[in-house]
């Protein structure tokens, strides 16, 4: 029988939002999107601290007061792997006003009062008042300036871009950090923005890896015990299942090599050579670009950024179809010049934009979008099965390796399977270590 806490508003849309996931029933009368994979893995969707995102997600109080009440705040501990930010991200000052916090006095309200984050907390408060939750907030501003010592112990920031794989090496310091954690007796708490593709993608590495289960078992345990039947396929985005084939592969070499392995790929040089096409801009597509006015279409080569959490261009080459210059474009090969990957993961990307309304109008004929993540070492390293298992992870130089992937096999727009109008039927990329 539903009580009358479950029956506010805010508990039947969260409940209505979070229907396709396996919930954990808990008793504290809170209405929290959280999946237990293993008894130390859980997965949930992203925890947030203002409205309105907050009717329909996990509210982040929710979340620690459920931690505590039944793991101990000592016993967890959260990995946040999404980077892209709005206004409803909690920040690591939220965190620390959550996890240090003090009851209000009639003080530090005037105080509050003052700050631009005051609405919004008026608002959580009120919040937690319905759910029958005591929220504590700090007692002055000043306090939560610098987070406190204790959200490092709980908190990890650690994430990529959505819609894409981890670079490989970051996969391998999350899943040693859950490791570390779980093996002292912690719950790993893992989310992205919707508690699947980047945390599906991280499970399934860890499962694979520390409860050494078969990539096939470890995709089939995350997503029976993520999602409920017949709603979702768990990992579905070709790059990141790549990836997870990856893994599969350097669990096959024992622990020295592997640890071999990643110092080398923390020291190798790739030098890209040439991209080739495979009927690229055909007949039919071909017509429709001439007709377009002020549609771009671009080719990238691009990695991951170590400052900050974006992509950088290795390599773009671009031609407007207003200047009749698709002939750039439609070669069979681009030479790509003295291009050198300091790390192993790449993305090609293909696309066509447009600022124009006439775009925009005739979008469902002439826009298009895919890429592909790969990782350059583990490509090499599959053309290299002639050699023995023993060596074959230690590449030769000067040697030219290359990967090639049909258009259908090309992740789409935000990793669906839709990319829009074609542009070729295969492409390859060639490449040698230095």
């Amino acid at each position: 029988m539903m009580t009358l806490s479950k029956l506010n508003p805010e508990h039947i849309i969260k409940s209505i939002y979070s229907s396709p996931f396996n919930q954990y029933k808990n008793d504290m009368g809170l209405v929290l999107d959280v999946s237990y994979i293993t008894d130390n893995i859980i997965v949930c969707s992203y925890p947030v601290m203002k409205y309105p995102k907050m009717f329909y997600r996990n509210s982040l109080v929710d979340l620690v007061t459920y931690l505590d009440a039944n793991h101990g705040r000592k016993n967890w501990k959260i990995y946040n792997l999404k980077t892209e930010m709005n206004d409803s991200d909690y920040t690591d000052n939220d965190f620390a006003m959550v996890l240090k916090s003090k009851r209000l006095t009639e003080k530090s309200q005037v105080i509050d009062a003052l700050s631009s984050s005051f609405r919004s907390r008026k608002m959580l408060q009120d919040h937690c008042k319905v759910c029958g939750i005591k929220l504590l907030f700090q007692s002055t501003a000043t306090e939560i300036l610098k987070p406190a010592e204790s959200v490092k112990s709980h908190l990890l920031r650690y994430g990529w871009l959505d819609h894409s794989p981890p670079p490989f090496l970051h996969l391998q310091k999350l899943i040693k950090d859950i490791r570390d954690n779980v093996f002292q007796g912690k719950v790993a708490v893992i989310h992205c923005k919707m508690g699947k593709g980047r945390s599906g993608t991280l499970v399934v590495a860890y499962l694979m890896t520390y409860l050494q289960l078969p990539r096939h078992e470890a995709q089939s345990l995350f997503l029976s015990t993520r999602f409920k039947s017949g709603i979702s396929k768990g990992v579905t985005i070709v790059s990141q299942l790549r990836y997870l084939k990856y893994q599969e592969m350097f669990l096959r070499y024992e622990e020295q090599q592997r640890k071999l392995i990643i110092d080398s790929l923390s020291k190798m040089q790739f030098k890209i050579l040439s991209i080739e096409f495979v009927n690229s801009i055909g007949q039919y597509s071909s017509e429709l670009l001439n007709k377009a006015n002020n549609t771009t279409i671009s080719i990238k080569i691009q990695t991951h950024s170590k400052i900050k959490p974006t992509l950088i261009d290795l390599f773009s080459k671009q031609c407007s179809t207003n200047k009749g210059s698709l002939r750039s474009l439609t070669s069979k090969q681009i030479t790509v010049p003295n291009i050198v990957v300091v790390c192993s993961d790449i993305r090609l990307s293909f696309g066509i934009r447009s600022k124009t309304s006439q775009f925009i109008n005739n979008v469902s004929h002439l826009s298009s979008f895919s890429s592909c993540w790969l990782n350059l070492y583990w490509e090499s390293v599959l053309q290299s099965r002639n050699l023995d298992l023993d060596s074959n992870y230690i590449l030769p130089k000067n040697e030219r390796f290359e990967f090639s992937v049909s258009w259908e096999e090309l992740d789409g727009f935000k990793g669906t399977s839709g990319k829009g109008l074609k542009l070729f039927d295969a492409v390859s990329i060639r490449w040698t270590l230095v």
